[in-house]
């Protein structure tokens, strides 16, 4: 007879209270989810920004090395582009100019015979940017430098690199 009496079940009120701990686990659980999922994002967010600005300012900054001889050198204004990188090369008779620039929040490299006219959709595709700023600096001794900011990203996740390189045109 005292077995029959030992056999009962649950009660509703420790029924209830296991219900309760595990609805606690499972929101602790889904908060802990949704704040790694934010953290991920924002993470690889910034990664591709910050990729996007070491590859422009390093493009920028061997580009110039590169092609850095006396006159070669020059920055335009555009209307529609904006600030413009520009190096004259001749090589064996032939004279081009290569342009570096934004378009479309990209920037971009086009190499133009002379005498062929610039339209920005002539460019290779270098990566994605959101602004960029370039000039001469002269520092009142005969020494030039080309000043540039790169921009990346946008709100509150926009970065920004400058550098300065000194040339000799």
């Amino acid at each position: 007879m005292d077995l029959l009496r030992d056999k009962r079940g649950f009660s509703l009120v420790e029924t209830l209270f296991v219900m309760a701990l595990l609805a606690i686990f499972g929101a602790g659980t889904y908060a802990l989810v949704a704040v790694g999922g934010d953290t991920y994002e924002r993470v690889v967010s910034n990664r591709d920004v910050d990729s996007s600005l070491r590859t422009a300012s390093s493009f920028i900054s061997m580009r110039v090395r590169q092609n850095d001889e006396y006159g070669s050198v020059s920055v335009e204004k555009d209307a529609e582009l904006g600030d413009m990188l520009i190096f004259t090369q001749d090589v064996e008779g032939t004279v081009s100019k290569n342009y570096i620039y934004m378009y479309e929040n990209r920037l971009f490299e086009a190499s133009i015979a002379e005498g062929t006219e610039f339209t920005p959709e002539a460019g290779f595709e270098i990566c994605s940017i959101s602004g960029l700023a370039i000039g001469f600096i002269d520092d009142g001794r005969l020494r030039r430098a080309i000043e540039y900011s790169v921009y990346a990203g946008s709100g509150e996740k926009q970065m920004k690199i400058s550098s300065v390189i000194g040339v000799r045109s």
